[in-house]
């Protein structure tokens, strides 16, 4: 603080810049307390409304996913897995851990619904069928969204499946 533009300050020139300094770093340390204040709410809105989620979810029967494209990891809830016929939290979660269980005689409609859904900006709506280990048949609905970058090109998709076995079986 001695030296402002290669000029020396005097006593009061430099206590003025100190009083200054000392108010500007309280006005940002209440900025700051006031910006914590309201991501913290934000936080907490979030939590609830995620727990609200997972319960509707729950109480639906339905599992959840999320793909991120670049790496194909699949992100999805341990429903997701049962649905599935996976042990919960046995495996990794890649895309190809997600098609592996599909019928084979439904894969190669349900890849190509879920190329289309992300290459028209549509949501994607698929039934199918997945087999489990012991090679019983379930019937599921899946629906996603894909989520696109500033380009346009699509970078992850969410969306929901549930286990309608039931329903299929009722309707032959």
């Amino acid at each position: 603080i001695y030296c402002l533009v290669g000029t020396s300050l005097n006593f009061t020139e430099r206590k003025l810049i100190e009083t200054e300094i000392i108010r500007l770093n309280q006005e940002l340390e209440q900025r700051v307390a006031r910006r914590t204040s309201q991501l913290e709410i934000a936080i907490a809105q979030v939590q609830d409304y995620s727990q609200r989620l997972s319960l509707a979810i729950d109480a639906a029967n339905m599992g959840s996913w999320d793909w991120e494209l670049s790496s194909n990891k699949v992100f999805w809830t341990t429903y997701q897995e049962q649905i599935f016929g996976y042990e919960p939290g046995k495996l990794e979660c890649t895309y190809q851990e997600w098609v592996s269980p599909i019928h084979p005689d439904d894969l190669s409609r349900v890849e190509a619904q879920l190329r289309k859904a992300l290459a028209d900006r549509e949501d994607y709506a698929c039934q199918y069928r997945v087999v489990w280990s012991d090679k019983s048949v379930r019937w599921l609905d899946a629906l996603g969204r894909g989520y696109y970058n500033a380009e346009g090109n699509p970078t992850r998709m969410v969306g929901v499946v549930r286990d309608i076995t039931a329903l299929k079986q009722a309707e032959e």
